[in-house]
């Protein structure tokens, strides 16, 4: 059970750690995530940074392919993210390696370099923290976004699946078949557009194949 001392030095700390308090100190504070972009609730493209980040996020888009407004959004915040993320690692490198070289070059005074190492110290682990952040948001994102993308692929194959089907029932009892019945919704068939054209595509190809395997592949 903690003493009254105890008690008093507890509450003594806590004024001591909890931040600007002034108006200006508050200003700076809030200042702090937007120098280099990593703790901002959105994110923040640096000066001149803004034609490499689109480019950036082009490249995910082109790899993954997002199909929808849901998807594309979740593929350019995994894109920023990513963006983010190797900032914060060019930032971890330069300021580790800028602490190792004053750490070993002579100082003024041991009281000077131990507040220009406990200030940079600090810095390091707080890029480090919001690395970790950056990093789990994507994992977030990137199981959200394949989740989705399965989902629709799945419900494509179904629906494409049903479409040869339905086609090869139709044209065996010489009948059309009702696309706008049957499909009346790509939304609800992972985008899937019926296409007799390309239907009759698919049936070929897979009678050609079904031909092949009956040929040429060993019993």
């Amino acid at each position: 059970m903690s003493t009254p001392a105890q008690i008093a030095a507890n509450q003594a700390n806590a004024k001591l750690s909890t931040g600007a308090t002034s108006d200006a100190g508050k200003k700076i504070v809030s200042q702090n995530s937007i120098k280099h972009g990593l703790c901002a609730k959105v994110h923040i493209a640096l000066p001149g940074e803004q034609s490499a980040l689109e480019e950036h996020v082009e490249g995910y888009i082109q790899a993954y392919a997002p199909v929808g407004l849901p998807e594309r959004d979740l593929v350019r915040n995994i894109a920023e993210n990513h963006f983010r993320l190797q900032r914060a690692h060019a930032l971890e490198h330069a300021l580790f390696t800028q602490i190792m070289l004053e750490q070993s070059a002579s100082v003024d005074s041991a009281s000077s370099e131990d507040e220009t190492w406990a200030e940079k110290t600090r810095e390091l682990k707080n890029i480090t923290l919001q690395a970790g952040r950056i990093q789990r948001a994507i994992e977030k994102s990137t199981a959200a976004l394949n989740a989705m993308q399965a989902a629709r692929k799945a419900a494509y194959a179904k629906a494409e699946a049903e479409a040869i089907l339905l086609t090869q029932l139709a044209h065996a009892k010489g009948q059309a078949v009702d696309a706008e019945k049957d499909f009346p919704s790509p939304q609800l068939c992972g985008g899937f557009v019926y296409s007799l054209p390309e239907i009759a595509r698919l049936i070929g190809r897979a009678a050609r194949l079904a031909e092949a395997n009956a040929r040429f592949t060993a019993a």
